[in-house]
């Protein structure tokens, strides 16, 4: 599907903007495929998976940085995302107690600032 919208090695930019998309599926498979507890291999795979993602996410951002767009903005969610994936799953499976609560507390801490 995404060949349709962003064919490969269309740039550097949009291969990136491919590989993340890759990224974010596959953590979903893998969440989706395990049950309650992750299994090692699945523990570990989320780990690599989240290192990498921010790696290139960085390196959107970056990039938009310096052409001065305010898209791929480094926020809250990208560090949560990456604790999500390196620690939290010890303790389960996210689909079990996710509640994304946080994504209304940032809207209210950023009203109060």
């Amino acid at each position: 599907m995404l060949d349709e919208f962003i064919p490969a090695g269309t740039s550097t930019h949009y291969d990136r903007v491919r590989t993340l998309c890759a990224l974010l599926c596959r953590f979903y498979e893998v969440i989706g495929a395990e049950g309650q507890f992750l299994s090692l291999r699945g523990k570990q795979e989320l780990r690599e998976l989240s290192s990498f993602l921010r790696e290139i996410y960085v390196n959107l951002s970056r990039e938009a940085l310096q052409a001065r767009s305010r898209m791929w903005k480094c926020t809250a969610k990208l560090h949560l995302f990456e604790h999500l994936c390196q620690n939290q799953t010890d303790w389960g499976n996210p689909t079990d107690w996710w509640t994304y609560s946080d994504e209304d507390l940032m809207r209210i801490t950023a009203q109060l600032a």
